[in-house]
């Protein structure tokens, strides 16, 4: 008799990343822990002097091995911090990675404009290595933004499919 759990001996994650860092957001990524049924990722500002930051809860049952944090402020360096868990506790450990969210580019303007095309121009971005383009009319909700292009790599860049007679937005995304 007496009271008993059962528990799933666990390995720390492995193999955390960050991919697909914007100016907004961040995708991570790890590799799966033998035994684990979700995971609990934290999250703090990096700065030099991390003593008395506590880490925040981002989401503490995720059941897949990534997953996308909005709402970064762009500049500013963020910890990341997964947990593996059997469903009654977590590992010990933890595993942590850095980013940094882009910076917004200071500069975009439309050049060339005709008929059916668009020539955008605009200032590259600190640590991004690729960029992406989305238009939609400026009539329509901001939900709306199709992609143009994602393998955009240097300015400036032609764009086609514009009609005569509408008016588009343009939105360039920097990431790594």
């Amino acid at each position: 008799s007496g009271t008993t759990i059962s528990i799933t001996a666990l390995d720390c994650v492995s193999s955390f990343r960050a991919t697909y860092v914007t100016n907004s957001s961040v995708s991570l990524q790890w590799d799966p822990v033998l035994g684990a049924k979700v995971y609990k990722l934290e999250y703090k500002p990096n700065n030099n002097n991390n003593e008395g930051i506590k880490w925040k809860v981002y989401h503490e049952s995720l059941t897949n091995c990534s997953c996308i944090v909005d709402e970064l402020t762009p500049g500013i360096e963020m910890k990341f911090r997964v947990w593996a868990g059997d469903g009654n506790y977590f590992e010990t450990k933890g595993a942590t990675v850095n980013c940094c969210a882009l910076s917004l580019p200071e500069i975009l303007y439309a050049k060339n404009v005709t008929a059916s095309s668009v020539c955008l121009e605009f200032s590259i971005v600190k640590g991004a290595n690729q960029y992406k383009i989305e238009k939609k009319l400026k009539s329509e909700e901001d939900s709306n933004f199709s992609l143009v292009s994602d393998i955009i790599t240097s300015s400036p860049f032609q764009i086609f499919g514009v009609s005569t007679g509408h008016d588009y937005v343009f939105r360039l995304i920097g990431f790594w």
